[in-house]
């Protein structure tokens, strides 16, 4: 700790060195050097010696307290103004970051990065046994460094970077008009001879599900599911939910002519064909996955995607919309 005190004191001497306000560097360059040198240089492995403070320990409170004296004197060099000014109006003239805040931002994300690491990764074994007790005595940094934010591992979950292949041809087709009267005309004029609806809504606290099957116009198979909570899922994930359920719906019912999948959030429907991760990627691979399968049950026309304007007085969509609620 007092090597990152002396580190920080010789850069901050430098530094008022190159911030004179006659011929010095102006204030602009100085505040950019001081982010990117000065403070990376001075806590570098600051999580191996500083620990924020939280409900289960003190920290290192005392010791941050003294380094916070080295990034006053930074401010009072970058602003030019008098030593008795007051070190938060000093701080937030010059945009940066109370320094317990700083280190708070910097033990973070190592962790973050500690709970994030993949199974195969020699670490992650003893991060998940950290993560799982604070032990009372012989706490080793990870206990301390995972502990100060109550991190756990097991609360993350992988997002595969993309859905799909950017040339991978797709087994469907996305359906969206540019405006809501078109989108009515066109329902107006659908001739598929299977249409599933499907819905997700969030009420009273819950996510629903729930996708309808119509054949020639009649209701013939429904299917509902609740998520969970909203604390734990989205409606976004319900929207894709649901998507999954009429592709159920449509490999259960047999050989058909044309299909169409009515949906109402045109989100959901765009990020079938992302090839970025995004909330809910889970979900969105393995509708990809059920899409595939289901493509033998139609014709060569294949699937369809389509987006369905909701509360417009669409009967059938309306009755989805219930149904999830």
């Amino acid at each position: 700790m007092n090597y990152m005190l002396c580190k920080g004191t010789k850069w901050v001497m430098q530094y008022g060195r190159l911030a004179k306000l006659t011929k010095g560097v102006s204030a602009k360059y100085m505040w950019r050097f001081y982010v990117s040198v000065v403070v990376l240089r001075m806590l570098y492995a600051t999580e191996l010696s500083l620990t924020p403070q939280s409900k289960k320990s003190w920290g290192t409170k005392g010791f941050i307290n003294k380094l916070e004296r080295i990034q006053r004197q930074a401010s009072l060099h970058i602003t030019g103004t008098m030593k008795t000014a007051p070190t938060d109006t000093i701080n937030a003239c010059v945009d940066l970051l109370p320094f317990h805040l700083m280190v708070e931002k910097l033990i973070h994300h190592t962790a973050m990065h500690l709970a994030t690491l993949p199974e195969s990764h020699p670490l992650a074994a003893h991060v998940q046994k950290a993560a799982g007790r604070y032990v009372k005595r012989h706490r080793a940094l990870l206990h301390k460094v995972l502990h100060s934010f109550n991190i756990q591992p097991r609360d993350y979950e992988d997002i595969v970077p993309m859905s799909t292949e950017p040339r991978q041809e797709s087994c469907y087709v996305l359906h969206i008009l540019a405006s809501r009267e078109k989108a009515i005309e066109e329902l107006g004029m659908a001739q598929e001879e299977v249409r599933v609806y499907s819905d997700g809504s969030g009420i009273g606290g819950q996510i629903g599900v729930v996708a309808i099957l119509f054949r020639d116009g009649d209701e013939v198979w429904l299917l509902r599911k609740c998520l969970g909570s909203e604390g734990q899922h989205t409606v976004f994930e319900g929207k894709v939910m649901g998507m999954i359920l009429a592709v159920e719906l449509i490999r259960a019912e047999g050989y058909m002519h044309s299909v169409a999948i009515g949906v109402d959030s045109q989100a959901a429907l765009q990020a079938t064909t992302g090839t970025r991760g995004t909330s809910g990627q889970h979900l969105l691979a393995k509708l990809q996955a059920h899409l595939a399968l289901a493509q033998c049950r139609c014709s060569n026309a294949g699937i369809v995607l389509t987006w369905t304007p909701g509360h417009d007085g669409i009967h059938k969509n309306k009755r989805a919309d219930e149904e999830a609620k």
